[in-house]
């Protein structure tokens, strides 16, 4: 029998959900880890990756076929299934160690495409939603699962609470959106500061929510490679916390 100890982190593959509003560096923080030093290999959904061009970043490109022919949304979940073998293959294992999926907000979308022309009815609408929420657990797990580092990125939305509050949320259809979490160790959301400075937000505030199992996370972080190399040191972290 195998018996290993906890406190080698040596194997431990990070699992994170990187969240926040369009335009806060998402997509963009796959540099950071490159710059760390991990081998990130991005499945795009969003339609491009300008943010990233000329840095030599890896990806699959789920909005087009193999031709380079861009396939319409509703037929992206396609895709999607399509691609996903290529994680199991020696290829993969040997040139990445990080997926890096981008986005959920996007693949959600597509997943709703998908059962809208599958259920066309409003009176179908039921269960249209209920297999939107298992497919989109499905992606999430099927992800999540894999014996990699893996990054999912997700847009956040504003909402409000019965009193009115207003609070971080994640932009997903279904009730999908209050369940995603629970999936991730670590879920950080990326504020952008008036000049420009990026606060990656890894303890939960009363408005955004946040979390990080390993413990070993400041209350706001540089970049997502930072988090990375904190996360997986067995070194407890003695720096001085940044605001938040």
């Amino acid at each position: 029998m195998n018996i290993q100890n906890t406190r080698s982190v040596e194997n431990h593959k990070l699992k994170i959900l990187l969240t926040g509003p369009s335009g806060s560096g998402k997509t963009t923080s796959v540099v950071s880890l490159q710059s760390a030093g991990f081998k990130p290999l991005v499945f795009s959904f969003e339609g491009g990756l300008l943010s990233v061009a000329g840095r030599d970043v890896s990806f699959i490109d789920g909005t087009k076929d193999d031709a380079g022919k861009l396939i319409p949304k509703e037929k992206r979940g396609d895709r999607l299934r399509q691609i996903y073998p290529y994680v199991f293959t020696d290829e993969c294992r040997q040139r990445f160690d990080t997926i890096f999926l981008d986005s959920l907000t996007e693949i959600s979308q597509c997943l709703y495409d998908e059962l809208k022309v599958q259920f066309p009815e409003r009176k179908d609408s039921l269960v249209l939603f209920g297999e939107l929420g298992q497919r989109s657990r499905d992606v999430i797990k099927s992800f999540r699962d894999l014996d990699y580092h893996v990054v999912c990125t997700c847009l956040t939305k504003i909402s409000k609470d019965e009193t009115g509050k207003r609070f971080v949320d994640l932009d997903l259809i279904g009730g999908i959106s209050d369940k995603a979490n629970q999936f991730f160790d670590t879920v950080t959301y990326i504020r952008v500061m008036p000049d420009g400075e990026r606060h990656y937000i890894c303890q939960p505030t009363d408005a955004i929510p946040a979390k990080d199992r390993s413990g070993k996370l400041l209350p706001s972080e540089k970049s997502l490679g930072d988090i990375f190399m904190k996360s997986l040191t067995s070194e407890e972290n003695n720096a001085q916390p940044r605001p938040i």
